[in-house]
């Protein structure tokens, strides 16, 4: 194991701690090969048992068989919790509630904004007393549509575009399962329909009658076989010798969602450390605390521009480089911390593309990968980095690209006392002579950084709550030197954690375990079996 230590522990009692030091651990998504065929459980699921889910206004499904009872969002049932639970209750008090729900979600006619738009609210509707859904509503509820066990839900994404769509859903459906909630999810993406399943739909209804779930919910059907999607363990390189840094003093960057959370953090990094030239991107104008926070970068050395623009049109986006360029007179590096709709990222790289960056960085939250609440669209950035590599290699774009999920970061010390000690070091600055300035600056820097760190660790470490078993908040300077490893050549994709290695590594290995499905709800009598496993097991 080489994931570098940082911090002890207890930083301020050195020596006498029995616990393990905190590192620096990062994971990569990557796709599995599985059995061809899940193993069925006792209860095999077949078309006239679904309601099966479509866009309104999407027409026709030539593969869909003539038993399976279709609903038009937008048609049959608006998209709206509310419409939802009145549409459930019907089909129940007639007899005829679902034993399982398969959204048919086609790769090329849906983007993943649309594809939450006809998701969420069904969700928010079949968890009980939920008005949220399963990002907040209570656990354990009665279920609308279950016949006396968790509903069966598939997210069916059908081609092989829009590569992003599948871990949207990905993300919600680990989220949906986790804490009993009365719901069995799993996003199925079928690139190739495996020999001996006859259409899209029985590899759906194969997946919703297996005995066990993918631990990360996403299971992919393409020329290789049946796939499911894991974390993977990937050790820290070292930076070739010679190489320019990532971060250098006076460098360039354009840092979105730049006013507040982690894009305000990292730009106080760049400056604090670099002396960077900053633009920064928001929604809203600043507040009185975030131009405070831009003063004092300033004063640390940097140059701080503001752009007021939503990233998602194209228009607002171009403004943003084009600031971005005549305020610093060119750009070294994007680092994308705003988060929102996949259309922002997609909308910058198009801003950026005839730019000779040094890399194009998408940042988002872990817990999408935690089974924990948290932005669904982050886990899909993976994806876009992904193309953005591939556009690189035939010279379209310039740069490393990479996707790079967080843990929590470690809370940030009082403003006002980190606001003195740049006074102090300003005035100390400003006083000594030119041939000296650059050392004091140095010192008084480092001081400064040490005091920050010591003061967010304190004590006890910062632990993370309902994540990982030893998983710590992630001091600010670890994080910097985290991401400039990820832009030095890693993969396009990575997931980092930081704290006792030992304990994230095996939660992360139960949390990517196959694990046994809760029982569906019982069959009809005389209903057939689906017959799907025998026919992949013998064309396999």
């Amino acid at each position: 194991m080489n994931a570098h230590t940082t911090h002890p522990t207890h930083p301020r009692q050195e020596g006498k701690s029995t616990m393990a030091p905190a590192e620096l651990v990062t994971y990569t998504p990557v796709w599995e090969a599985a059995d061809p065929a899940p193993v069925a459980g006792p209860v095999p699921l077949t078309a006239r048992d679904v309601l099966l889910v479509v866009d309104g206004a999407d027409h026709g499904r030539a593969w869909a068989p003539g038993s399976v009872r279709p609903v038009r969002v937008g048609l049959d049932v608006d998209a709206d919790p509310a419409a939802w639970t009145a549409f459930l209750a019907g089909l129940r008090a007639a007899g005829r509630g679902p034993r399982a729900l398969v959204f048919d979600l086609p790769a090329a006619t849906t983007r993943p904004e649309r594809a939450m738009e006809l998701v969420r609210p069904a969700l928010q509707a079949l968890l009980a007393g939920s008005a949220d859904g399963p990002e907040g509503g209570p656990e354990g509820g009665q279920l609308a549509g279950s016949e006396g066990g968790p509903l069966p839900v598939a997210f069916l994404v059908t081609g092989r575009a829009r590569p992003e769509l599948a871990p949207v859903l990905g993300s919600l459906a680990q989220a949906a399962a986790a804490g009993e909630r009365g719901l069995r999810p799993v996003c199925v993406r079928v690139e190739t329909v495996p020999a001996g399943a006859g259409d899209p739909l029985a590899v759906a209804l194969a997946e919703l009658s297996a005995a066990t779930l993918p631990g990360l919910a996403e299971v992919r059907y393409a020329d290789a076989g049946r796939q499911v999607r894991v974390l993977r363990r990937r050790e820290r390189r070292t930076a070739a010798s010679g190489r320019r840094p990532v971060f250098h003093d006076g460098g360039r960057y354009l840092i979105t969602g730049g006013t507040t959370g982690t894009g305000l953090r990292l730009a106080s990094l760049l400056a604090r450390e670099h002396r960077a030239r900053l633009v920064l991107t928001g929604e809203q104008d600043p507040d009185a605390e975030q131009q405070a926070a831009f003063r004092r970068m300033e004063r640390a050395g940097a140059s701080v521009t503001f752009v007021r623009a939503k990233l998602s049109r194209p228009a607002d986006a171009l403004a943003a480089v084009a600031a971005a360029q005549r305020e610093s007179g060119g750009l070294d590096g994007v680092l994308h911390c705003a988060g929102g709709p996949l259309d922002e990222a997609i909308q910058l790289d198009r801003a950026t593309a005839s730019l000779p960056l040094g890399f194009f960085v998408l940042l988002s939250s872990a817990s999408a990968w935690f089974g924990t609440p948290g932005s669904a669209t982050g886990r899909a950035l993976g994806a876009l980095a992904a193309a953005r590599a591939q556009l690189g290699e035939t010279g379209a774009r310039q740069g490393a690209s990479v996707a790079v999920a967080w843990p929590s970061w470690a809370p940030e010390p009082d403003v006002r006392e980190v606001a003195a000690r740049d006074d102090v070091r300003d005035d100390v600055r400003d006083d000594v002579r030119d041939d000296v300035r650059d050392d004091v600056r140095d010192d008084v820097r480092d001081d400064v950084r040490d005091d920050v760190r010591d003061d967010a660790f304190d004590g006890e470490p910062v632990p993370v709550p309902g994540e990982l078993d030893g998983m710590l908040a992630m001091p600010a300077d670890v994080a910097l030197r985290a991401l400039a490893d990820a832009v030095r050549g890693w993969d396009t994709e990575l997931v980092t954690a930081y704290g006792d290695a030992r304990g994230i590594d095996a939660s992360i290995g139960r949390l990517c375990a196959e694990r046994p499905a809760p029982l569906a709800p019982a069959a009809a009598a005389g209903r057939p079996p689906l017959g799907l496993h025998a026919a992949a097991r013998t064309a396999a």
